[in-house]
């Protein structure tokens, strides 16, 4: 990233040491920042300002701040407003790149996705790394674009009706993938309505790029994603029509229909229907950017989960089907549907957290869980949180037979009975705020 124009876009003035001619990044962690990276001194929990020395130390070329610091050596960037003029600095950098840029958001899916996408495109693209996707990530990621990428894969995750806008306005995305619609943070937003309203605006300023749009067909049910229907390239299990991306499951793979490539196979590891689908969308796209069918399958037979979602750990006989970094009601049973398919034989254990910020919903969707597990009848449940109670009253109202359903109020009270579990086949799922992971030393696992 060069700097020579940044006091022109910020409206700040450089003081102290020579200014370097450019930088390799922007980091807020001074712990982190890595050599030849800008640091960026927020005011927030801990200011910013106190860290600008060991910011030094690590390395950073130079930084943006609010007020000058004393005592140190590197450029100072003084503006009137940090987190302003970081954002006026990065979207004039990101409007200099002149490859693909790919918004990438969803109520789930998005980090699969991702990781999918970067996969296929090869090392010289560049993608979100851990969750840098909101109002601040986002722009931290956009920093480090280069003259070595040829790509930018963007994860974006809101929680609020107005974010996307904030984001959209530094990322200016070329293409925009909406993975899937599920009732998340609809405490924040109130409605899948307003879901749609907000995750469609990716799309909609994709498609004023002149790019490409991309979502699954059950999207078409919001008016938002109705109204650009025909301009998109939609996602389908079934349905083929000129626009459609058409997929289809195999044992050892999946088939890709669109008219653009007509039907093409592509073996593929063990996945979920979900990872199925995303991975769906990253073929087309990478086959829309160049790359052809022989260089994509090796590239996928090195797929494998996102850690902590959707992760297979092995420990003697014991098999772990980690998936909790986060929960909603459409990844949490496409992830039990996976599992069941890995592990169809009884005698099971399924350690489930609730899912959180669900609105008015929160009730009804924890018992429709409960309704749709359908445990074996020597299959063991343990469900932890606040709506623990509303998922085993759901078990029962399926007219399940399993016997062995526990119920806890966090996951410190469920570890006893973890510690002491037979069962070779372990499910794990919940929201991140439960740390099911906490709950892998007792099964005798390091993670």
């Amino acid at each position: 990233m060069k700097t020579e124009f940044w006091t022109e876009v910020s409206g700040g003035q450089w003081l102290g040491a020579d200014v370097p001619p450019w930088v390799s990044g922007i980091s807020n962690d001074s712990r982190t920042i890595k050599p030849g990276e800008c640091f960026l001194a927020i005011e927030g929990v801990r200011d910013g300002h106190d860290f600008v020395a060991d910011a030094e130390r690590y390395g950073a070329g130079c930084v943006i701040l609010s007020r000058a610091v004393e005592g140190v050596r590197i450029a100072q960037l003084l503006v009137r407003d940090v987190l302003t003029s970081f954002r006026k600095i990065v979207k004039a950098h990101r409007n200099s790149f002149r490859g693909p840029v790919i918004g990438l958001t969803g109520s789930y899916g998005k980090t699969s996705t991702k990781d999918t996408m970067h996969l296929l495109f090869g090392p010289k693209s560049l993608a979100t790394v851990a969750n840098l996707n909101n109002t601040l990530g986002v722009p931290l990621t956009l920093s480090k674009l280069n003259e070595h990428n040829d790509i930018g894969i963007i994860e974006c995750g809101v929680d609020r009706f107005g974010e996307m806008e904030e984001i959209l306005d530094v990322l200016n995305p070329t293409i925009g993938i909406v993975t899937g619609l599920t009732p998340v943070h609809s405490s924040q937003f109130g409605s899948m309505e307003k879901i749609a309203e907000e995750k469609s605006k990716m799309l909609i300023h994709a498609l004023v790029n002149k790019g490409l749009a991309i979502f699954p067909e059950e999207c078409v049910n919001f008016k938002q994603f109705k109204e650009i229907e025909s301009k998109s390239w939609i996602v389908s299990s079934d349905k083929k029509a000129e626009n459609y991306i058409t997929y289809a499951r195999w044992a050892d793979g999946v088939v890709v229909l669109s008219s653009e490539f007509g039907e093409e196979f592509y073996p593929l590891p063990a996945m979920s229907d979900g990872q199925v689908r995303n991975c769906a969308i990253s073929i087309f796209l990478a086959r829309k950017l160049g790359i052809d069918h022989d260089a994509l399958v090796p590239r996928l037979m090195r797929w494998k989960p996102s850690k902590m979602r959707g992760e297979i750990i092995k420990n003697g006989e014991k098999t772990i089907y980690l998936d909790c970094y986060n929960a909603n009601p459409a990844s949490m049973m496409d992830a039990i549907s996976n599992f069941k398919k890995m592990f169809p034989n009884p005698c099971r254990t399924f350690i489930i957290g609730c899912m959180l910020e669900l609105g008015d919903g929160s009730r009804e969707l924890h018992n429709s869980l409960g309704e749709n597990l359908l445990p074996a009848k020597n299959d063991i449940v343990l469900l932890i949180g606040e709506w623990a109670d509303h998922i085993k009253h759901g078990i029962e109202r399926s007219g399940s037979i399993c016997e062995n359903i526990h119920v806890f109020g966090d996951t410190t009270s469920a570890a006893k009975t973890v510690g002491a579990l037979a069962s070779n086949s372990i499910f794990v799922k919940g929201s991140s705020f439960y740390k099911l992971c906490n709950l892998l030393p007792a099964m005798g696992i390091k993670h």
